[in-house]
């Protein structure tokens, strides 16, 4: 199993300098709007915000294909109730495989700028498979976590690992064929947060 995940890990490692320059970049950019603008974590965040970025996917197999390792691209779009708790709709795409997902998101803000969140929903997939031409597809559970920063004001940046449960068995009993497991995906984006409710 783990051989399976390394195509990826060495893909995410090429990007971790440039993601780890993206992230201290945009910190100090944080820093120094705050100076003119800011958002504390006992504001009123609340809103509709839409977003897309790029991400490095891995883990799709099945007995005609496997997908190990790709880039692809995410849009998404949700709502926040409260400081906390948000729902959002997403759609995932690779070369192989789409996801379209509904996903609850529950969010802890800290350090005035960041938050952690985690998410938990429902994914709608599908994949190439072989022969050329045929699909596999089904719908099951998705979950993630991640980190945001909010970088000028209604900019919001987020890095964020989410997994697509692949198995078409009791996810804690063994299946009788072989295991896909999961879909994995790290993905880098910015969202723009609409209204006057994220001040």
């Amino acid at each position: 199993m783990t051989g399976r995940f390394m195509p990826a890990r060495r893909s995410v490692m090429r990007h971790l300098p440039l993601l780890l320059l993206l992230v201290l970049g945009l910190q100090a950019l944080a820093e120094e709007n705050q100076q003119k603008q800011s958002i504390f974590t006992d504001a009123d965040l609340r809103g509709w915000y839409a977003g897309g970025g790029y991400a490095i996917t891995d883990g799709y197999d099945s007995p005609n294909a496997s997908d190990q390792s790709d880039n692809g691209y995410i849009i998404n779009a949700g709502y926040r109730f409260t400081n906390f708790v948000a729902i959002e709709t997403g759609y995932l795409q690779d070369n192989n495989f789409s996801s379209t997902q509904l996903s609850g998101i529950f969010v802890l803000p800290f350090l005035k700028r960041w938050e952690a969140y985690a998410k938990l929903g429902w994914s709608f997939w599908e994949a190439d498979t072989a022969p050329p031409g045929t699909k596999d597809d089904d719908d099951t559970f998705i979950a993630g976590a991640g980190l945001g920063l909010t970088v000028w004001d209604h900019w919001h940046f987020r890095l964020e690992y989410q997994a697509i449960n692949l198995r078409e068995c009791d996810y804690f009993s063994p299946c009788p064929g072989p295991d896909p497991g999961t879909f994995d995906s790290f993905i880098v984006e910015l969202h723009y947060r609409f209204g006057s409710g994220w001040k």
